[in-house]
């Protein structure tokens, strides 16, 4: 969720870092008021979340009232870039004597957080990064540790931060990483936090964007909710609590699971369609949400034909049929649908209390005594978000070694935090996911909720097919393509599409290459982070064995995530496109979609 700069420094504020006094105006006499209390001379600014505010005319200076008035009833109602201002925001004008750029974010590849510091600010920091690198302090801090005064005054002073303004940004730096850190956010930053004259250091904007996977322990986030920027059928969804984002095309989109989802807007736009929506329906495919995604399609008034997409992994296809046949019911739709359904029946297990049994298997209290009385040696953890962290560290200090969780909405401050204890504390210990259907090895083991049934069992002289997918349900989809074709599966991995995974292409890629009941290897990626582009520069200096590829989200908008908190284009980076052609280059066979990569693979193993 993206925040409106005066709701981004409302947050710093309950973090105690310093902003300029103003309030929100949404009529002119309001503004009119908050200038009185601000006191002049003020800035009236538009409040919307695109850049180009400045060159819009949506940033004004105003010395007296009569400016004000003129310069809030000039912005409100204008269109900045799409965006219709609807409120301002109004504070006091401030003396600048220098600008800094600060923020935090999450570095994927290397699951810690990052910290950007320059003292060129007020500019846009990628164009500091292209025109003068050097300008800018990068340093990544473990989310154990997090960020320490010592720490943060050493980078001011590496930034070349002048001394008056040492303590300050000092100051203004341990709180922003708490504010981070503590808020949930995806990003923190302030550009530019200036230095006045006075020598006193505050942050003149704020741009905030919270991690929705942590809204269970932010009741105060729905305030901000119902303020941000959505249109009518995002809002529908949202109400219905369906991962919805609304596009330009003429086909609507229903799939089960995110890389599925983004893989069917994929082969639309293929064959010459465009999608009018991404829509994920995660593993609920009954009669109730069925209903409510075919009503947020039905309302919009583009949407020419319907394409529901379902692949069962542990989704049982009867029920997915029964609710599609009973939402059509209920739903009066005005265009044509067309159902893709494939998948297996899952069996259904309710666990009871420890010394009790679930046909035959015993229960028991607490992951240690389980291993005492069975020797186990690896963990599957189901329990929801805000348990998860605690059930995967139960399960390092009782001494598993391999942990399989495969819950979803796991905020990323958490899954930070997680992942690099485990490194630290529990190295012998190795984590797969969270948010990933888990680990097959067709007629060996099954650790996850991947049904056995559309797995190929390997063939004693192979060749075989090890898979590794960042996404649950085209981790199915390639299981059920290689099965079409008769190609058997050595090990199937689903690492999870999330920031942080506990494991990660690469380490798949390695065991893949060590292993002899593996001769060639099925990847499947999607869009955001750099994780395909630093496997592909693995293959290329390690693995030899012949691969194929596909890579979701070719159509993905930039900024739009999409579904998966990993599922993100930002600007040029993550982009599909420039995965595609870094695989490509290390030797990798890519298709275009599952199907294509499917048939790719079976070329190369006729071959072998």
């Amino acid at each position: 969720m993206d925040l409106f700069e005066y709701q981004g420094k409302q947050y710093f504020a309950r973090y105690d870092i310093p902003v300029s006094p103003g309030g929100p105006a949404d009529t002119v006499d309001e503004a009119v008021k908050e200038a009185a209390s601000a006191g002049y001379p003020v800035v009236v600014k538009a409040q919307v979340q695109v850049g180009g505010r400045g060159k819009a005319g949506g940033i004004k200076l105003a010395d007296n009232e009569a400016e004000v008035r003129e310069h809030a009833g000039n912005i409100l109602g204008m269109d900045i870039k799409g965006h219709v201002v609807r409120r301002l925001w109004v504070e006091a004008a401030s003396d600048i004597e220098e600008e800094y750029y600060v923020s935090f974010t999450l570095d994927r590849s290397e699951k810690k957080h990052l910290m950007m510091l320059s003292r060129e600010g007020g500019v846009e920091i990628e164009v500091v990064a292209e025109t003068n690198p050097d300008a800018i302090v990068k340093l990544h801090i473990d989310p154990v540790d997090g960020l320490s005064e010592a720490v943060a005054r050493q980078a001011c002073l590496d930034a070349q931060l002048p001394e008056r303004a040492i303590d300050g940004a000092t100051d203004i730096l341990v709180k922003l990483y708490r504010c981070y850190d503590e808020g949930d956010c995806d990003l923190a930053e302030i550009n530019p936090l200036i230095l006045k004259p006075t020598g006193e250091v505050h942050a003149l904007d704020a741009k905030v964007t919270l991690d929705d996977n942590a809204e269970f322990r932010h009741p105060e986030w729905d305030a901000f909710r119902g303020l941000t920027e959505m249109d009518e059928r995002e809002k529908m969804a949202a109400e219905k609590n369906l991962q919805y984002i609304g596009l330009d095309g003429t086909v609507g989109i229903i799939a089960n699971g995110a890389g599925l989802a983004m893989s069917t807007l994929d082969v639309v736009n293929q064959v010459g369609g465009s999608a009018a929506n991404f829509l994920d329906i995660g593993g609920g495919a009954n009669a109730d949400v069925m209903a409510g995604a075919l009503e947020v399609i039905n309302f919009d008034e583009n949407v020419k034909s319907i394409f529901i997409n379902i692949f069962g992994g542990i989704t049982r296809g009867e029920e997915v049929a029964k609710g599609i046949v009973e939402a059509m019911g209920r739903v009066d739709l005005k265009a044509p649908i067309v159902i893709r359904l494939d998948g297996t029946n899952a069996e259904e297990v309710t666990p009871g209390k420890g010394g009790q049994d679930v046909d035959g298997i015993p229960i028991y209290n607490t992951v240690a005594e389980a291993v005492e009385a069975t020797g186990a040696t690896a963990s599957f953890a189901t329990v929801p978000p805000k348990f998860a962290p605690g059930a995967i560290m139960e399960a390092a200090e009782a001494g598993i070694g391999f942990i399989v969780c495969i819950t979803e909405g796991i905020p990323a401050q958490d899954e930070a935090k997680v992942v690099n204890r485990l490194k630290r504390d529990f190295p012998g210990t190795r984590l797969l996911g969270p948010n990933c259907p888990g680990i097959i090895s067709p007629g060996k083991c099954n650790i996850g909720i991947t049904a056995g049934e559309i797995a190929q069992l390997p063939s004693a002289d192979g060749p075989n097919v090890g898979i590794v997918s960042r996404s649950g349900t085209l981790t199915y989809q390639a299981l059920y393509e290689l099965k079409q074709r008769g190609i058997g599966v050595s090990t199937c991995v689903g690492i999870g599409g999330d920031p942080v995974p506990g494991t990660n292409f690469i380490d798949c890629l390695s065991e893949f290459q060590n292993d002899p009941q593996t001769h060639a290897i099925m990847m499947l990626g999607e869009i955001g982070g750099s994780a395909e582009e630093e496997a592909a520069e693995y293959i290329l200096a390690n693995v030899t064995k012949p691969m194929s590829a596909y890579i979701a989200g070719v159509t993905a908008p930039a900024g739009k995530k999409m579904g998966h908190a990993g599922a993100i284009v930002s600007g040029n980076k993550g982009t599909a496109q420039g995965k595609m052609d870094a695989l490509a280059a290390a030797g990798v066979k890519v298709g275009l979609n599952p199907t294509e990569a499917g048939e790719l693979m079976a070329e190369i193993v006729a071959a072998l």
